[in-house]
């Protein structure tokens, strides 16, 4: 769009001068003589080459203001996706953990009492 935009001011600068170069008139002279062109180009034609210049050249300017503010939103969507997963990371990740501390206290529990019952069948064959 950029691009698009620096070769219609280009083409509207190479307009003007070809318009230039045919006068020899002074710049004042040049002036009065635009105006009054650009006021019978309006009237018969609608639009001068330059008035579709310009016309097209607003067009795309607004175009890359819009692509620009989708640019920034995007920006902000990713930014706001990259700390959810970040949170969500931290998350899953303490909820790991705690998940492991609780699967190590479990087994401490257990290797306790499979220790129990084997001290239990220990002494009570020994009592026999």
């Amino acid at each position: 769009m950029v691009g698009i935009s620096d070769q219609m001011s280009l083409q509207s600068v190479q307009t003007a001068l070809l318009d230039d170069a045919s006068d020899v008139e002074n710049l004042i002279h040049l002036d009065e003589k635009r105006s009054k062109k650009k006021s019978a180009a309006k009237s018969t034609s609608g639009q001068s080459v330059a008035d579709r210049i310009e016309t097209i050249q607003g067009g795309t300017k607004r175009a890359i203001k819009a692509t620009q503010s989708i640019g920034r939103t995007l920006n902000n969507v990713n930014e706001t996706a990259k700390d959810f997963a970040a949170t969500a990371s931290k998350e899953a990740l303490d909820t790991a953990n705690e998940l492991l501390r609780q699967s190590e206290d479990l087994r401490e529990m257990l290797d306790n009492l499979l220790g129990r019952v084997d001290t239990g069948g220990v002494q009570s064959k020994a009592k026999n």
